[in-house]
C-alpha cells in the first residue's frame, strides 16, 4: 500500500507488466477464431471505455442499491482486470460502503453482504458453467478484460489511482498521459518489463 502511495507510476507499471504477461499467457490456451477475436476486442474496449466514467457519489442509497452494489462488486474476485474497489467506484458507491464499515452500520453491511453472497453464488455458478461447455469463449473474453483494464494500469499521470474515503477526493486511475520526463517514463517501463519477464520465465519452467 506504501508503494501504491509513495511510487504510483512505478507500480502501476509493474502491474501492467503483470497483466500483459497474463495476457500473452492466457491467449495461447484459446483456439482463435474470428468471432473470438471480435468479441475480444469488443469487451476490452467496451471496458477501457467504461472505466474512464465515474458515477456521482450516492449519499443516501436505498436498500436494492446497497444489495445490488454487493452483487457487482464482488464478481470482481472472478473477473480478471477488475477491481472490486473501481466498481464501487464507477457506480458513486465507494465513499458510502467506507462510511458503512467506519461507522459500524451493521443493517446497511448485512444487506451488502446478503447482495455480495448471492452475487458471488449466482455469478460463480454460471461461469462455471460456461468454463466446461465454453472455455475457449470464456478464456477470450477474459483476454478482452485483461486488454481493457490496461487503461487503469496505465502509469501516467496517477498510476493505478488515488482512492480516497471522501469521493470528492478520489482520483481514479483512468486517466491517459505521459510522463514530463524521460526518468519518468523509464522506471515504469523497466518495471512492465521485468514484470512480463518473469511471469513468462516461471510459466515456462511450469511447462516442462
Amino acid at each position: 500500500e506504501g508503494a501504491l502511495i509513495d511510487h504510483p507510476e512505478p507500480m502501476a507499471g509493474l502491474f501492467l507488466g503483470l497483466v500483459t504477461a497474463s495476457v500473452m499467457v492466457a491467449q495461447r490456451e484459446v483456439a482463435w477464431t474470428v468471432w473470438r477475436l471480435v468479441v475480444t476486442g469488443i469487451v476490452g474496449l467496451t471496458l477501457f471505455v467504461a472505466l474512464g466514467w465515474q458515477g456521482p457519489p450516492v449519499t443516501d442509497p436505498s436498500a436494492l442499491a446497497l444489495f445490488a452494489s454487493g452483487a457487482v462488486a464482488i464478481c470482481a474476485m472472478v473477473l480478471p482486470g477488475i477491481s472490486g474497489s473501481f466498481l464501487l467506484l464507477m457506480l458513486g458507491m465507494y465513499a458510502t460502503v467506507i462510511d458503512i464499515v467506519d461507522e459500524r452500520m451493521l443493517a446497511d453491511a448485512a444487506i451488502f453482504g446478503a447482495g455480495a453472497v448471492v452475487g458471488l453464488s449466482c455469478f460463480s455458478t454460471v461461469l462455471s458453467r460456461l468454463l466446461d461447455e465454453r472455455a475457449d469463449d470464456v478464456l477470450a473474453v477474459m483476454v478482452g478484460l485483461l486488454l481493457g483494464s490496461g487503461r487503469v494500469l496505465w502509469p501516467w499521470p496517477h498510476g493505478v489511482g488515488v482512492v480516497s474515503r471522501h469521493a470528492d477526493d478520489a482520483v481514479g486511475g483512468a486517466g491517459l498521459g505521459w510522463p514530463d520526463t524521460a526518468g519518468g517514463l523509464a522506471v515504469p517501463v523497466l518495471l512492465a518489463g521485468l514484470a512480463v519477464v518473469v511471469v513468462l520465465g516461471v510459466e515456462r519452467l511450469a511447462r516442462r
